[in-house]
């Protein structure tokens, strides 16, 4: 007889807890040289790379900034703030010459600018149809909350360009192991081919850090990376 769901969700932590202890503390490698690169406005300020891009998207306020600057060992690379909507253009930043982090303006803040509001009118789709450099894409979604209707919208948005994304649940640190598994399970069961993977991210984690770094080394094709 199958365990009950709350068992399951013990084991897997217990499982979880077990193999994290045996991480050993890894070299941030290629992570600790980033620079802001450029921020665009329009399609013609996209700088001009072969370098492939990973975009980072996701509601204003779900940690965006914070999670840039914990996966790049930067405490204000990445500006945040506590008024949702102030990132009002895309940004690019320059990893170690080795691929670009691209942080997309949030979505879903009724009481952002009319400019901020046309970039996901127009440049944003833009950038997601014509860009040939950008690679994947982590949809950050606050794990606090179940998906709201502008996470849907933004997952059917992905859906429909085919390439492949991973769903980053943030502020995971406010929830208990249980509450996140639940969710994490629920996501899964969309059973949307082009996801590749769910994660968990707080910024007081380090183990969570290490293992978003190890996901984009292999999404990158470079394995563990000094």
């Amino acid at each position: 007889m199958p365990d009950p769901p709350y068992d399951q969700c013990l084991k897997r932590i217990l499982l979880q807890r077990s193999l994290m202890t045996n991480l050993s503390a890894p070299s941030l490698g290629l992570f600790s040289r980033a620079s802001f690169l450029r921020g665009a406005v329009h399609v013609q300020g996209f700088p001009e790379t072969d370098l492939p891009e990973i975009a980072f998207i996701g509601r204003s306020n779900v940690g965006k900034s914070s999670l840039i600057n914990g996966l790049l060992n930067r405490k204000s690379l990445a500006q945040t703030s506590k008024k949702p909507g102030k990132t009002a253009q895309i940004n690019f930043f320059n990893i170690s010459d080795t691929f670009l982090v691209v942080d997309m303006p949030g979505y879903g803040y009724a009481a952002v600018s009319h400019k901020t509001k046309q970039l996901w009118h127009d440049l944003i789709p833009s950038y997601f149809q014509e860009r040939r450099q950008w690679l994947h894409t982590f949809l950050l979604v606050d794990g606090r909350h179940p998906p709201q209707k502008t996470d849907w919208a933004i997952l059917d948005f992905l859906k429909n360009y085919g390439t492949p994304f991973t769903l980053v649940l943030t502020k995971v640190d406010k929830i208990s192991l249980c509450l996140l598994e639940e969710r994490r399970l629920a996501l899964w069961a969309l059973k949307n081919k082009n996801m590749q993977d769910i994660l968990a991210f707080s910024v007081q984690k380090d183990e969570l850090k290490h293992a978003l770094r190890q996901h984009v080394l292999k999404i990158l094709g470079l394995g563990e990376h000094n």
